[in-house]
């Protein structure tokens, strides 16, 4: 442990990705500044968060799932939270299955979730007019950036990176973070779990099962050159569906660029590259852009990351009950953007009433009247809560262990 580290903080963050970053986000906006971020890598940011092209757009479905309502939720919060990070391209949804889509029904949907024309409606796609959804103010931030930039503005004395952690202990009203080597690596009344699928090894360690299962995701970057088909068949907006895919980008006077996939591996960590993944992700956007049987382009780039995903694809976040003072947020998945978003402005709420009730609100998740008011509800906030997994939780409602 360097000399320049205390051994005692107000809070503690273990995991430097985006999910972390939204946290340091939360605890200086509630006024506890004197933290800790620990992370594994040589920098904030370098596993799965270190992609730089991260889609963000609500999700439409049939029905009112607490899904669509909560998207359409943490959207709002992303668009203000990464405001200035957010590169706004539009994101067009493209249904898989054409023949399906009726028109009419989709925007009565939409004005039934309340969705005004600059906010979602119903278009065409390409020459082929394809039928979707339209997200005006839809668009990407690279995550990676986000968590470089977070790494600049901590100062070097609260981070502390290349140190894994095994474990927590509690003891004399203090969370102990305990070192692969089981050294005490410092204490603090309040201890944050952002570490992805590491989170459960670390509440395994405090009695607690956070069901979670990885995703492993591949992106492919390919480039083409002016007056190709696929320069004819550009896009000027991000589109998705069975495939996302940002506008080709510009890389010189005759070559362009384009980031699309991700490929959806479930229970597979493995982060080499696959060629078939390629061969996949190229392929969907053939079949979207009704391009025929050509030779694959040239593959300019490529990402592999691990996703953490819990069983009901929600994410997982809150006080842990029965142990005032440790909180967790993790299972992100494919809407790390929105989620994260979502988590600062709900955590800031958190922790600022329980700074200024001189209280730790372990039995439940507290958000205040900006996010009731936008119509984040309590079974909303109950869906999102780490509560649902305990011994004897439902999916649908919290049953808190011994409270």
């Amino acid at each position: 442990m360097s000399n320049s580290l205390k051994r005692e903080y107000d809070a503690v963050v273990i995991g430097g990705g985006i999910a972390g970053v939204a946290i340091v986000r939360a605890l200086e906006k509630s006024g506890l500044n004197d933290f800790l971020i620990i992370d594994s890598g040589s920098g904030l940011g370098t596993e799965t968060s270190g992609h730089d092209a991260a889609l963000c757009h609500p999700y439409v479905g049939r029905g009112a799932s607490r899904l669509q309502r909560l998207t359409q939720i943490a959207f709002s919060e992303a668009l203000e939270v990464w405001k200035n990070e957010w590169r706004q391209t539009g994101v067009f949804y493209l249904p898989k299955y054409q023949d399906e889509f009726d028109a009419i029904e989709v925007d009565a949907h939409l004005t039934k979730l309340g969705y005004k024309p600059h906010q979602a409606t119903v278009a065409t796609f390409g020459a082929e007019n394809f039928s979707g959804i339209y997200f005006p103010k839809g668009g990407w931030i690279n995550i990676g950036q986000v968590c470089k930039d977070a790494q600049k503005s901590i100062s070097n004395e609260r981070m502390l990176l290349e140190t894994t952690v095994k474990g927590l202990e509690f003891s004399k009203e203090r969370w102990q973070v305990v070192g692969d080597q089981g050294d005490i690596i410092c204490r603090a009344r309040r201890v944050f779990v952002t570490s992805a699928l590491g989170t459960q090894a670390l509440m395994k360690s405090v009695g607690i099962d956070v069901p979670l299962k990885p995703v492993r995701g591949q992106l492919t970057k390919f480039q083409f050159e002016a007056g190709s088909i696929w320069h004819k068949k550009s896009f000027d907006m991000a589109i998705c569906g069975n495939v996302y895919a940002l506008p080709p980008e510009k890389k010189t006077d005759t070559t362009y660029e384009v980031c699309l996939g991700s490929s959806y591996d479930e229970e597979s960590s493995d982060l080499a590259v696959w060629p078939q993944s390629h061969t996949e992700n190229i392929q969907k956007l053939k079949d979207v852009l009704n391009i025929g049987n050509i030779p694959d382009p040239y593959i300019s780039g490529h990402f592999v990351g691990i996703r953490c995903v819990s069983k009901d694809r929600l994410p997982v976040m809150g006080p842990i009950c029965g142990r005032p003072g440790l909180y967790v947020l993790t299972a992100l998945g494919s809407r790390a953007v929105m989620w994260s978003a979502l988590a600062s402005q709900i955590f800031s709420d958190h922790l600022s009433y329980e700074i200024q009730e001189e209280v730790f609100l372990d039995t439940r998740f507290f958000a205040g009247a900006r996010l009731a008011a936008g119509g984040l509800t309590s079974d909303l906030l109950s869906a999102l809560s780490a509560a649902r997994f305990f011994a004897g939780a439902s999916n649908s409602k919290p049953i808190l262990p011994s409270c």
